[in-house]
């Protein structure tokens, strides 16, 4: 880190990368169906095993995916260009109330204290 730090201060080899992703936590029994209904790879098992991550597209959004565990709960983030944020929110909370589930908040894996 002190490396780092030290590099960000001069300026040597450090650009700026300016990011506006959405990002997502899915979880819950009922992921692993929205996963097989909305996404381009298969999911399942292996694939969702703890940090793994791959590349793909939820429901036509092109978006990173990472499987990890989370106070003792699996989940899988999502990170997509944050111009698709509010569709892929809509189009994946649209097929999660389908089957029966709906959004949790973020305090449900993260302590806000």
């Amino acid at each position: 880190c002190k490396q780092l730090t030290e590099q960000l201060q001069s300026g040597d080899g450090v650009h700026v990368v300016l990011r506006n992703d959405a990002s997502f936590i899915l979880s819950g029994e009922l992921l692993e169906e929205l996963l097989a209904q909305v996404c381009a790879i298969n999911l399942s098992g292996p694939m969702l095993a703890d940090n793994q991550l791959a590349m793909t597209s939820i429901a036509g959004v092109s978006v990173v995916v990472l499987s990890q565990e989370v106070a003792g709960q699996s989940l899988v983030r999502l990170w997509c260009d944050g111009t698709f944020g509010v569709y892929l929110w809509e189009t994946l909370l649209n097929i999660i109330k389908e089957l029966g589930g709906g959004p949790v908040g973020i305090n449900q894996f993260f302590n806000s204290n």
